[in-house]
């Protein structure tokens, strides 16, 4: 009805064109268009990702982590690391539980109802655990009140994260049974964390206060920086020598794996 007969010739032949029988736009043009957005949403995606891991990679940002440190080798293996010329980002202490109760109920008590049951998850996973008296930067309490040191005679209250109160169906004063190495722990909310898990450092869904955990079976975990690959080698070289046991992970290792494998993709 609008078809423009008095255009040019090769306009009316293009538009003539799209009614073509068995012409075959419609499939050129979605096919042009999803490769389009395809290449698109990958160059998008890789520089997104190259950007994390020039942020992860530059300044100060940690990119060595040592763990499965023994109580008794801490000091020994912190003093190291300043003797190599690295900064002592983060020491924290971490204990392994298990939750046995939430708000009385077992696991086994809560798959009944299914209509409230908490996720798997909540029940099966094993909580890696810490205690101290202070927030730290990728930490903000968003509901309830941060309590550092623990009183005798009250409940211990535990800090947990926002997405494990979720999870939990949590709310403050919750009461919680860990189960710390065959011993049972006796806690409740006390506060909710929003945390920023996307930092390269030691961040917990549960923190106890300081005067509970000290003497529980427990690992610690030091967080550092290296400045270069040749500073790198020579540190955990004596670090394998005199500490064994001691797992070191060097993420400027990984951090360039990660870009390399991103350039051979594009």
């Amino acid at each position: 009805k609008f078809f423009p007969k008095k255009w040019s010739y090769v306009w009316r032949q293009g538009i003539a064109n799209l009614f073509r029988p068995q012409n075959q736009t419609l499939l050129l043009v979605v096919t042009i268009g999803l490769g389009t957005m395809l290449l698109s949403t990958l160059f998008l995606v890789q520089n997104l990702l190259l950007k994390q891991v020039a942020f992860s990679g530059s300044g100060n940002q940690p990119n060595m982590v040592l763990f499965d440190i023994q109580a008794n080798d801490k000091d020994s293996v912190a003093a190291l690391v300043s003797r190599n010329g690295m900064p002592l980002l983060q020491q924290v202490a971490v204990v392994t539980t298990r939750v046995e109760t939430i708000d009385g109920k077992t696991k086994q008590q809560d798959e009944v109802d299914t209509l409230t049951s908490k996720p798997r998850w909540v029940w099966d996973r094993e909580y890696r655990v810490t205690f101290r008296d202070t927030l730290i930067d990728t930490e903000e309490i968003v509901e309830g009140a941060w309590v550092g040191n623990y009183e005798p005679g009250k409940p211990v209250p535990v800090s947990i994260s926002d997405n494990l109160q979720r999870g939990m169906k949590a709310t403050i004063g919750t009461k919680i049974v860990f189960n710390v190495q065959g011993a049972r722990l006796e806690t409740e909310v006390g506060s909710v964390r929003k945390v920023d898990f996307g930092r390269v450092q030691t961040n917990f869904m549960v923190v106890f206060p300081t005067g509970v955990l000290e003497r529980a079976p427990q690992f610690h975990v030091v967080i550092s920086r290296v400045g270069s690959a040749e500073q790198s080698a020579k540190f955990q070289s004596e670090l394998v020598r005199r500490f064994p046991g001691v797992s070191a992970i060097d993420l400027t290792q990984i951090l360039k794996s990660v870009d390399e494998v991103l350039g051979k993709v594009s």
